[in-house]
Protein backbone atom coordinates (compact mmCIF):
# COMPACT_ATOMS: atom_id res chain seq x y z
CA UNK A 1 0.00 0.00 0.00
CA UNK A 2 2.86 2.59 0.41
CA UNK A 3 3.63 4.47 -2.85
CA UNK A 4 -0.13 4.18 -3.63
CA UNK A 5 -2.31 7.19 -5.03
CA UNK A 6 -5.16 8.39 -3.00
CA UNK A 7 -8.06 10.68 -3.24
CA UNK A 8 -9.89 12.00 -0.17
CA UNK A 9 -12.91 13.89 -0.25
CA UNK A 10 -11.44 16.78 1.52
CA UNK A 11 -7.81 16.56 1.03
CA UNK A 12 -7.26 16.00 -2.21
CA UNK A 13 -5.10 13.65 -3.67
CA UNK A 14 -1.95 12.04 -1.72
CA UNK A 15 0.51 9.16 -1.21
CA UNK A 16 0.38 6.48 1.11
CA UNK A 17 3.64 7.11 3.03
CA UNK A 18 2.91 5.01 5.99
CA UNK A 19 0.69 1.79 6.40
CA UNK A 20 0.44 -1.02 9.68
CA UNK A 21 -3.12 -2.00 9.59
CA UNK A 22 -5.27 -0.44 11.40
CA UNK A 23 -3.42 2.89 10.56
CA UNK A 24 -2.56 4.26 7.15
CA UNK A 25 -0.62 7.60 7.04
CA UNK A 26 -1.11 9.49 3.95
CA UNK A 27 0.87 12.86 2.63
CA UNK A 28 -1.60 15.30 0.61
CA UNK A 29 -0.55 17.65 -1.80
CA UNK A 30 0.12 20.76 -0.17
CA UNK A 31 0.44 19.63 3.03
CA UNK A 32 4.39 19.13 5.12
CA UNK A 33 3.21 16.59 7.56
CA UNK A 34 0.82 13.46 6.68
CA UNK A 35 -2.52 12.16 8.19
CA UNK A 36 -3.00 9.40 9.87
CA UNK A 37 -6.28 7.65 9.21
CA UNK A 38 -8.02 4.19 10.32
CA UNK A 39 -7.32 1.61 7.74
CA UNK A 40 -9.81 0.02 6.66
CA UNK A 41 -12.49 2.51 7.45
CA UNK A 42 -11.77 5.53 5.51
CA UNK A 43 -11.61 3.76 2.32
CA UNK A 44 -15.69 3.40 2.61
CA UNK A 45 -16.78 6.99 2.92
CA UNK A 46 -13.09 9.33 2.65
CA UNK A 47 -10.80 7.62 0.41
CA UNK A 48 -10.44 5.76 -2.20
CA UNK A 49 -7.02 4.44 -4.34
CA UNK A 50 -6.50 5.49 -7.70
CA UNK A 51 -4.90 1.90 -8.16
CA UNK A 52 -7.43 -0.98 -9.37
CA UNK A 53 -5.42 -3.61 -7.73
CA UNK A 54 -5.55 -1.34 -4.48
CA UNK A 55 -8.45 -0.78 -4.50
CA UNK A 56 -9.44 -4.23 -4.27
CA UNK A 57 -7.23 -5.01 -1.89
CA UNK A 58 -8.84 -2.46 0.05
CA UNK A 59 -12.42 -3.56 -0.51
CA UNK A 60 -11.35 -7.45 0.68
CA UNK A 61 -9.93 -5.75 3.57
CA UNK A 62 -13.19 -3.61 4.25
CA UNK A 63 -15.46 -6.89 4.16
CA UNK A 64 -13.31 -8.82 6.46
CA UNK A 65 -13.22 -6.00 9.27
CA UNK A 66 -16.89 -5.97 8.48
CA UNK A 67 -17.37 -9.66 8.94
CA UNK A 68 -15.01 -9.42 12.30
CA UNK A 69 -17.21 -6.72 13.59
CA UNK A 70 -20.80 -8.86 12.95
CA UNK A 71 -18.82 -11.62 14.81
CA UNK A 72 -18.31 -9.47 17.80
CA UNK A 73 -21.06 -8.03 17.90
CA UNK A 74 -22.71 -11.73 17.75
CA UNK A 75 -20.26 -12.56 20.67
CA UNK A 76 -21.27 -9.93 22.62
CA UNK A 77 -25.28 -10.65 22.14
CA UNK A 78 -24.86 -14.20 22.96
CA UNK A 79 -22.47 -13.22 26.48
CA UNK A 80 -25.43 -11.22 27.01
CA UNK A 81 -27.80 -13.46 26.58
CA UNK A 82 -26.31 -16.01 28.67
CA UNK A 83 -25.80 -13.41 31.40
CA UNK A 84 -29.36 -12.72 31.63
CA UNK A 85 -30.12 -16.56 31.55
CA UNK A 86 -27.39 -17.24 34.48
CA UNK A 87 -29.06 -13.97 36.08
CA UNK A 88 -32.81 -16.14 35.76
CA UNK A 89 -32.08 -18.95 36.73
CA UNK A 90 -30.25 -17.88 40.16
CA UNK A 91 -33.76 -16.01 40.72
CA UNK A 92 -35.49 -19.16 40.09
CA UNK A 93 -33.73 -21.34 42.35
CA UNK A 94 -34.28 -18.35 45.26
CA UNK A 95 -37.94 -18.61 44.41
CA UNK A 96 -37.26 -22.20 44.60
CA UNK A 97 -35.57 -22.50 47.80
CA UNK A 98 -38.24 -19.82 49.43
CA UNK A 99 -40.76 -21.86 48.59
CA UNK A 100 -39.52 -25.34 49.54
CA UNK A 101 -38.62 -23.08 52.96
CA UNK A 102 -42.37 -21.82 53.41
CA UNK A 103 -43.79 -25.46 52.45
CA UNK A 104 -41.46 -27.11 55.41
CA UNK A 105 -42.36 -24.17 57.88
CA UNK A 106 -46.32 -24.97 56.94
CA UNK A 107 -45.36 -28.53 57.08
CA UNK A 108 -44.10 -28.38 60.97
CA UNK A 109 -46.86 -25.67 62.04
CA UNK A 110 -49.30 -28.37 60.61
CA UNK A 111 -47.51 -31.14 62.66
CA UNK A 112 -47.06 -29.14 65.66
CA UNK A 113 -51.27 -28.59 65.03
CA UNK A 114 -52.15 -32.15 65.07
CA UNK A 115 -49.63 -32.71 67.93
CA UNK A 116 -51.33 -30.23 69.83
CA UNK A 117 -54.97 -31.74 69.21
CA UNK A 118 -53.55 -35.11 69.69
CA UNK A 119 -52.48 -34.16 73.48
CA UNK A 120 -55.97 -33.30 73.95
Amino acid sequence: MVGQVVEHVRFGRGVVTGFEPPRMEVRFDGEDAPRRFSYPGVVSNFLRFTDADAARRAKSDLDAADVLDQQAVMAKIAANRQREEAIVERRLEALRKKRTDAAKKAAERRRQALAGKSEK
